[in-house]
């Protein structure tokens, strides 16, 4: 078996957890004031549809790390859920190198 190691351009799959799900901006930013700061990162994510969403999410890991997180997150009294996070956007010359 040989590995072979990744393209530059490849992105690894990460996760967050997220705490809650909101239609009130206010809402998603009270619980994001009540975490403590030893978790990061930590944001809100608001989506423009209708109704609007407002996500509370905390790290940007891999799945094993986030699932640690969560367990870290649970024992402080919040209870959450893994959240793919989308990848980056590849770059527009799709990762060449330029010469």
């Amino acid at each position: 078996l040989t590995v072979i190691p990744a393209p530059p351009n490849f992105a690894a799959t990460l996760y967050a957890v997220q705490l809650g799900a909101f239609s009130d901006r206010s809402a998603a930013d009270d619980l994001l004031a009540r975490l403590p700061a030893s978790f990061s990162p930590r944001s809100t994510l608001c989506e423009s549809n209708a109704p609007p969403l407002c996500r509370v999410l905390v790290g940007r890991l891999p799945r094993a790390e986030a699932l640690a997180l969560r367990a870290q997150l649970k024992q402080a009294g919040f209870a959450g859920f893994l959240f793919r996070l989308a990848p980056p956007s590849p770059p527009a010359n799709g990762g060449a190198l330029s010469p």
